[in-house]
């Protein structure tokens, strides 16, 4: 009789163990799918928040964030010197933004661009936002434009404002 519920009990634990792993095996992409496209639309509403306050900007200025000269036209948040991203921001000096924000995952490839284009002699009269995805899912909003550029086999995900046409 005791070995009857020795095997039985076999039986149940391999049971247990392969529903586990199946379990295991098809919850876990599942969970990675999900945090990816969560912080891949968190990128997407930065850039949106960016873009709203870049507008008021432009809006109150007639002109959009530019460069003094001899600054780059782009910047990065990676860059800690930014004269767009770093402290002395023109969004956050104006009170457009309370903080700038930074991507989830901070590193060399995970970084917000703004470029500001169109120059002339009273400042910037486009500007374009970037972010690089780590999917391919865009959450759609209306009336926003923006381009996905595929690059090295990443997705880059651009916004455009006033003149800039690297949205077209």
């Amino acid at each position: 009789m005791a070995t009857v519920m020795d095997k039985d009990n076999r039986q149940e634990i391999i049971f247990l163990v392969t529903v586990a792993f199946l379990f295991w095996i098809f919850l876990v992409p599942a969970v990675r799918q999900a945090r990816l496209e969560t912080r891949d639309t968190l990128r997407q509403e930065h850039l949106t928040t960016l873009r709203a306050a870049i507008e008021k900007f432009g809006n109150d200025n007639v002109f959009y964030p530019t460069p003094a000269p001899n600054f780059l036209l782009c910047t990065t948040t990676h860059d800690k010197k930014s004269w767009f991203f770093g402290k002395q921001s023109p969004l956050l000096s104006a009170r457009y933004l309370e903080a700038i924000p930074h991507d989830v995952r901070e590193s060399s490839r995970r970084t917000y661009t703004y470029c500001a284009t169109d120059i002339r002699d009273d400042g910037a009269h486009g500007y374009y936002l970037e972010s690089i995805l780590e999917g391919d899912v865009i959450k759609e909003e209306p009336g926003f434009d923006f381009k996905l550029v595929p690059d090295d086999k990443r997705v880059i995900y651009r916004v455009c404002g006033g003149t800039a046409t690297e949205c077209d």
